[in-house]
């Protein structure tokens, strides 16, 4: 089989790019929904960060209690997390719906990387018409060099 030119492989990885960008910035506008939903009428309790692994990222485990039953969480943080009690932020009527974080203030954070997802979908949707236009003035100017030659 034929092994596949440079531009193809570019416009490809380009269209890989692109999709997982533009996938990106849907997850997040469905989060967004619903943190706005969420905020209103989140409630708040006293938990336990009780395992904090350190691996490519820091992800937190944690539990509270609500109503006489425990729940569990996990959340990638930052490096300055540690185990301690916390404050944990839950939806009432969904408690296994919660975070680490106010969801008026996650709601911030899911927008502002929802954006930074469409500037990649935008940026990324460029070079690819670039990289289709570069394809298509190479292919026509080849076709033109082999017809002058005949």
């Amino acid at each position: 089989m034929k092994e596949l030119n440079s531009n193809l492989r570019l416009r490809v990885g380009l269209s890989i790019g692109l999709v997982m960008s533009i996938g990106c910035g849907v997850h997040q506008w469905f989060l967004v929904q619903q943190d706005e939903e969420i905020a209103p009428r989140e409630q708040n309790v006293r938990g336990t960060v009780y395992e904090v692994i350190h691996g490519k990222g820091y992800t937190a485990h944690y539990s509270f209690t609500y109503e006489g039953q425990q729940y569990f969480g996990s959340e990638t943080t930052g490096p300055d997390q540690s185990v301690r009690d916390t404050t944990i932020y839950f939806d009432p009527t969904d408690p296994s719906t919660n975070t680490l974080t106010e969801y008026r203030i996650k709601r911030e954070k899911d927008h502002s990387t929802m954006f930074y997802c469409g500037y990649a979908s935008v940026g990324l949707a460029a070079a690819l018409a670039f990289a289709w236009k570069f394809k298509d003035q190479r292919g026509s100017s080849a076709q033109t060099g082999s017809t002058q030659n005949s």
